[in-house]
């Protein structure tokens, strides 16, 4: 969220941005993508694209164009809000997925994060600072619903990744070169190789791999309760670095999100389990002792 805003307030357009990230992402993956292929899902390729207009360059577009109108806090809070509530809804209702009051108080707090951070002012752009809200809660629409699909077709990430990245490399690209007035050039080259390290290295791949790694060791339920960092670090982060210093209602829709996310993600239901369990075996060595 950081490295965008810092790229749209410099000299590069979301559309630049775009076409480095998955440029440098999509040929990276590209050798996955070839092994695996393009198509995915119970629809082959159209299943493929449906993933790659969700979460690949449509997505991007939209959300870094929000950040030329709102904070990075807003961005990260909104988004990450909004996926959530979609995610919960959707599949409590469509993918019968049970539910608790926890994870209902979640979505509460959420909500009400998002309803702070629509309501605050920041201290650029306000008069234009609804259209980025706008273009944050379409993003974590669009963030949602590739959530569910990947969900509901049991997609392995890696594969997705890939193809979402080379699907994105090969239909925008393109459009990109012809279409699109590029501010990628020789004059603003440190920001070109930053923005290719971080988004398209760091976050297009390496990220990737490492969440992949986390939730293999912690497990889905544990590696997701470290989501709600999130908006925290983004806020944090553009203090020093974009001079975004947020209002005392950004800060408790920051809060109230991050602590959302964290009790939907269902952390402290299965610590909760899993003392039972341990209650349990330990119950079961001393009367199979005594």
């Amino acid at each position: 969220m950081v490295a965008s805003r810092w790229g749209v307030r410099g000299s590069l357009s979301p559309y630049d941005i775009t076409a480095i990230r998955f440029g440098i992402a999509g040929l990276l993956l590209m050798p996955v993508a070839i092994k695996r292929g393009l198509a995915i899902g119970p629809y082959g390729l159209k299943g493929g694209f449906i993933l790659a207009f969700l979460i690949g360059a449509p997505y991007t577009n939209i959300a870094v164009a929000g950040m030329q109108f709102a904070p990075a806090s807003h961005a990260s809070t909104v988004i990450n809000g909004t996926m959530l509530m979609l995610t919960t809804v959707v599949g409590i209702h469509g993918l019968r997925e049970k539910t608790s009051k926890m994870r209902l108080l979640g979505v509460a707090c959420s909500l009400a994060g998002i309803f702070c951070m629509l309501a605050a002012k920041s201290s650029s752009n306000i008069s234009q600072q609804w259209f980025g809200h706008i273009c944050f809660i379409i993003s974590g629409l669009m963030w949602g619903g590739y959530a569910l699909l990947v969900r509901a077709w049991k997609t392995e990430a890696m594969h997705a990744a890939a193809v979402v990245c080379v699907f994105s490399l090969l239909l925008y690209l393109p459009l990109y070169l012809l279409f699109v007035h590029s501010h990628i050039g020789l004059d603003n080259w440190h920001e070109v190789a930053f923005q290719s390290f971080y988004q398209g290295m760091l976050t297009g791949v390496i990220a990737l791999v490492s969440f992949n790694h986390g939730i293999r060791i912690l497990g889905a339920s544990h590696a997701s309760a470290f989501i709600p960092l999130v908006p925290v670090l983004s806020t944090l982060l553009a203090i020093p670095i974009l001079h975004e210093m947020p209002s005392m209602l950004e800060w408790a829709g920051v809060a109230a999100v991050s602590s959302g996310v964290f009790l939907a993600s269902g952390v402290l239901s299965l610590q909760g389990r899993n003392r039972q369990v341990a209650t349990a075996c330990e119950a079961g060595a001393a009367i199979e002792g005594n």
